[in-house]
């Protein structure tokens, strides 16, 4: 799908935050020279690119399994939480643990893209009464 199909749509959206999620082979190719337009995305503040493989691995769909090998462990993650202080989970923190995961079961590793950082999703594992850690507001874009 060409990038510019969705690109507008996101620039003009009201939303103050905004995750695009490439579960494809290849997908890290979005950061790199050749897809520019697409890389350019993490300058809208606010958006955070996460790649299901490295610009050079195929992304898997395991047989038998419902979902795509990335797909599958972020829900299972979302769904199960992890053990954390904090109430809620930044991406910093998910794609941690999502990286983890995937690398314990030998499958490619994801790659991220970002400006910033914010609360995503509750932690299921989360314990009232520790203390709760804030993420920081900005980070500098990188991958990993």
């Amino acid at each position: 799908m060409p990038y510019e199909w969705f690109k507008r749509s996101i620039e003009t959206s009201g939303a103050t935050r905004r995750i695009v999620i490439l579960d494809c082979c290849y997908s890290a190719r979005a950061f790199g020279v050749q897809s520019e337009s697409v890389a350019a995305l993490a300058e809208i503040d606010g958006t955070i690119l996460m790649a299901a493989a490295a610009e050079t691995a195929v992304a898997l769909s395991p047989p038998g399994e419902p979902h795509t090998a990335f797909t599958g462990e972020l829900l299972e993650l979302l769904r199960g939480g992890v053990a954390s202080p904090n109430e809620f989970l930044d991406l910093d923190a998910v794609f941690d643990q999502l990286t983890r995961r995937l690398q314990t079961k030998g499958r490619p590793r994801p790659q991220i893209l970002r400006r910033s950082t914010w609360p995503f999703a509750r932690d299921q594992q989360h314990t009232p009464g520790l203390r709760d850690h804030r993420p920081s507001a900005t980070l500098d874009a990188d991958t990993r």
